[in-house]
C-alpha cells in the first residue's frame, strides 16, 4: 500500500446481474484496480463482508504480510487449514 493513494474497497452490486461490475468501470474510469488474495488463504466462500476486508487491509498495512492479515480478520471458519 502506498501511501499517497486512496484505495476504494469493495464492489457493492449482486454479482449474478453483472459480473464484475466494478472492475469494468475501474477500467473505464483508467483507475487500477486489485484483488485481495482471498483464494490462497481462504476455503470455499470468497466474499468478505466489508468490516472484514477494511480490518484485513489495516492488519496488512501494519504488517505487510497477507496470511497475518487473514489470520486476523477473516472469519475463522472460512479459512484454509495449515499446511
Amino acid at each position: 500500500m502506498e501511501k499517497d493513494t486512496a484505495y476504494v474497497l469493495g464492489g457493492l452490486i449482486d454479482r449474478t446481474i453483472i459480473k464484475n461490475a466494478s472492475l469494468i468501470r475501474s477500467r473505464k474510469l483508467g483507475v487500477e484496480a486489485r484483488r485481495l488474495p482471498i483464494k490462497q488463504y481462504m476455503k470455499n466462500r470468497q466474499v468478505l463482508n466489508l468490516d472484514h476486508v477494511i480490518m484485513m487491509v489495516l492488519k496488512f498495512r501494519e504488517t505487510n504480510d497477507w496470511k497475518a492479515a487473514f489470520d486476523y480478520a477473516a472469519p475463522k471458519r472460512w479459512k484454509k487449514d495449515e499446511d
